[in-house]
């Protein structure tokens, strides 16, 4: 068996899936019925420069972002004694249309 339908296999596992947890900036409450986000606010990388609520968005509004969301990740793998990470999905990074 290949290693990638050994790895979709292990995904697509009920125990795997209960184990499972998703970590996002977004409120929930701007989610639509389709789960479509549907506030006008900096979402990405390409967002940088742009204005969102009356402010540009910088580099280091961007890496702060992004900076805790490592810190918080490192702190629930810490706690709960995790000694490895499965990563299941990457967004694909493209530019908004």
């Amino acid at each position: 068996m290949k290693q990638r339908e050994l790895i979709t296999r292990r995904f697509d596992s009920f125990s795997f899936q209960k184990a499972s947890h998703e970590i996002v900036k977004y409120e929930p409450q701007y989610y639509d019925d389709n789960g479509v986000y549907q506030k006008d606010e900096w979402t990405c990388f390409f967002d940088i420069g742009k204005e969102y609520e009356g402010k540009v968005v910088t580099m280091e509004d961007y890496l702060d972002i992004e900076n805790r969301f490592i810190a918080v990740t490192r702190a629930i793998l810490e706690a709960a004694g995790c000694t490895f990470v499965i990563i299941g999905y990457v967004e694909a990074i493209r530019a908004k249309e």
